[in-house]
Order: C-alpha cells, then sequence, then structure tokens
C-alpha cells in the first residue's frame, strides 16, 4: 500500500473482531466503561445500535468503527505539523487508518 502524501507510517494494528476502538488511554485502561469480556462488548454495540449504522459509533468511552474489511493487519500513518508558540518540533496533527 502506498502512503498517503504528506504522511507517514506509524505502524500496524491487528484487529480481531473487525472493530477498531478510537478513545483516550486514561477513558480506556482499567475503565468499567469499556466491558472486560466479548459478550458484554457485543451486548453494548447492538444496544447502542451501532450493527444497525454506518459502521461507526459514538460510545461514552470514544468511537468504534468497522474496519471494513475484517479481521487483520492495518496501516496507520501519521501527519505531523509545527504548532504555532507550542513546544518545538512537529506534533501529530492527524491519524489515518487504511482499511482498504
Amino acid at each position: 500500500m502506498e502512503t498517503p502524501e504528506g504522511f507517514e507510517l506509524a505502524g500496524i494494528i491487528g484487529v480481531d473482531a473487525a472493530q477498531v476502538l478510537i478513545g483516550g488511554a486514561c477513558c480506556l485502561i482499567g475503565s468499567d466503561r469499556v466491558p472486560a469480556d466479548w459478550e458484554t462488548w457485543h451486548k453494548l454495540l447492538t444496544d447502542q445500535g451501532y450493527f444497525d449504522g454506518p459502521g461507526y459509533k459514538q460510545l461514552d468511552m470514544g468511537v468504534v468503527v468497522s474496519s471494513g474489511r475484517g479481521d487483520g493487519e492495518y496501516p496507520v500513518y501519521v501527519k505531523r505539523a509545527e504548532i504555532p508558540d507550542w513546544f518545538p518540533g512537529p506534533r501529530v496533527q492527524e491519524v489515518r487508518i487504511i482499511f482498504f
């Protein structure tokens, strides 16, 4: 896969449930908002209408998105930029996961 213009490869994520959860680490690690088992997670998504929607859903702990083609490994790219009057050096401005 070709790297999008202006981006650099940050790494690869593994997907084993055809879903990616995007959220802040403080909201996810050890949080009682994140189910500890698949059955509870699946029920949460079902109850909130995830499977009836467009493939993404805002949840209490973040945003869950369908990985498009299901399970697998997907590249994660970042675009960096300077922030005026902030710490020196480029900071991550945008994150892109390409599923297909």
